[in-house]
């Protein structure tokens, strides 16, 4: 069975993937969410796909569990507001799982109360991703004295619960800040 797994949040995507996305800092998380994701079949026969969600705090929505098949080369999109028993304001995680080889992308988009608009997409990763150290080359923080900064998502993709730490370097690779987290089961956080 292929898995592809997200955080999300209205959006959405690890023992522990860190996630990368560009967000105004006076904005973060005010503001109007949509998210979608396009899971696509790559292999040589129909594929049946289980979508799960989790919140953050690692408990499964099984009222938004849903299955579908996917022909060969063929793909389809889940726009989450029209997902059933999925609550409003959702954030958390997606595990995606198939009997057949699957990519999978998601789009998020907020509509700022200002009415400006930002975007972020990102790809899926399977269990073969999955591991306890990750090293991302560029984190920003009001980038170039801009208001944009990254945020970086956690995901825990086992059955135990695990602490899981972020270490920020300097340009100069000196050490600059720590942030540590206890992530429960399927849990998640940025």
């Amino acid at each position: 069975m292929s898995k592809v797994k997200f955080y999300a949040s209205i959006t959405m995507l690890i023992a522990v993937l860190l996630i990368i996305v560009a967000t105004p800092v006076f904005a973060q998380w005010t503001g109007t969410w949509v998210s979608s994701f396009q899971v696509m079949n790559l292999g040589n026969s129909e594929a049946h796909i289980i979508v799960e969600y989790y919140r953050e705090d690692g408990t499964k929505i099984d009222a938004a569990t849903r299955s579908y098949t996917v022909s060969v080369g063929s793909s389809i999109n889940i726009y989450q507001p029209n997902v059933p028993g999925l609550p409003d304001g959702f954030k958390g995680a997606v595990v995606i799982s198939a009997d057949q080889p699957i990519a999978a992308i998601a789009s998020e988009q907020v509509t700022y109360p200002d009415g400006s608009i930002g975007n972020s997409q990102y790809s899926g990763f399977g269990d073969d991703a999955i591991g306890t150290r990750f090293y991302l080359p560029n984190v920003n923080k009001k980038f170039g004295g801009s208001q944009w900064s990254s945020r970086i998502t956690i995901q825990n993709a086992t059955a135990n619960p695990i602490t899981a730490t972020v270490t920020f370097y300097n340009a100069d690779g000196t050490p600059r800040d720590t942030d540590t987290v206890l992530l429960p089961p399927n849990g998640s956080t940025d």
